[in-house]
């Protein structure tokens, strides 16, 4: 499912800056909108406003999301016990 907001991590790893100055970028798009500190900045928003074309802003946090739910960037339950496993193996 795609998002219709954008967040500061977001902004962050697409422009390549801080955490804080993402922040201070989203702040300053609330302020050209009008919008409330708890109103979300839609992605078109976002791009309207960075001039970034939306099909690739769109595009990278789609690459975002789906690394995010892979299964092999998360250590499996089980990682640290496969671990010791083959730590006892390579002793005997």
């Amino acid at each position: 499912m795609n998002r219709l907001c954008i967040y500061s991590h977001d902004v962050a790893l697409i422009l390549g800056i801080s955490l804080k100055s993402a922040q201070k970028k989203l702040r300053k798009i609330r302020l050209r909108y009008h919008k409330h500190k708890e109103q979300c900045i839609s992605i078109d928003e976002f791009c309207e406003f960075t001039g970034l074309p939306p099909y690739r802003v769109y595009s990278e946090i789609n690459k975002l999301e789906s690394y995010k739910s892979t299964p092999q960037n998360s250590p499996s339950p089980n990682h640290k016990l496969q671990t010791i496993n083959h730590k006892q193996q390579t002793h005997n």
